[in-house]
């Protein structure tokens, strides 16, 4: 009689170097990427838990080691999916700020790959707004929706500026980007 173990989502670890012919340099933004948690606690306002405030600050950073120890020291009280007022998880700002690494001890913690904010943007849709590349493979391996619309309707590719992103379906192949 066999035992079978129920089937966990696999975390794939995606190196952040990419083929010569897709490494680009990543334009800076001048859209805040940073949690927009309002830790006043001024009345009717949602405030962010300090361990949500703590993480997007680690991941700002990009300082995925710190953010791995703050994580396990705070698993207990920790919701890996607590959103900001926009609806927005530690994994969104993770994908908008192009912290691959960030984003995978996200994933690694269990935070849901197309939670979708109050837009019904998922961190898919950030990354590839963001321009975000690492980030768009890593959340592609794993298990990222490319359809999901948004509430203005675009899939997440659609969110990107002017540049023409085109992903292979094929897991063997990698993102092919096109910049003007």
């Amino acid at each position: 009689m066999s035992h079978h173990q129920p089937h966990q989502h696999q975390v794939v670890l995606v190196s952040e170097k990419l083929p010569p012919a897709t490494k680009q340099p990543t334009p800076t933004t001048t859209s805040n990427s940073s949690s927009s948690c309002n830790d006043t606690g001024a009345a009717g306002d949602e405030v962010c838990s300090d361990i949500y405030v703590v993480a997007a600050e680690l991941m700002r950073n990009k300082a995925h080691r710190q953010l791995l120890r703050y994580l396990t020291a705070e698993r207990h009280s920790l919701d890996i999916d607590e959103v900001d007022e926009q609806g927005q998880t530690l994994l969104h700002h993770a994908a908008s700020c192009g912290s691959s690494k960030c984003a995978q001890v996200l994933l690694e913690f269990g935070s849901r790959v197309d939670h979708a904010d109050n837009d019904r943007n998922t961190p898919l849709h950030c990354a590839y707004r963001h321009r975000r590349i690492p980030a768009i493979v890593l959340l592609l391996r794993n298990g990222a929706m490319e359809t999901l619309r948004n509430a203005f309707g675009q899939v997440p590719r659609e969110t990107a500026s002017s540049d023409e992103f085109k992903v292979r379906n094929s897991t063997q192949h990698w993102l092919a980007v096109v910049l003007p």
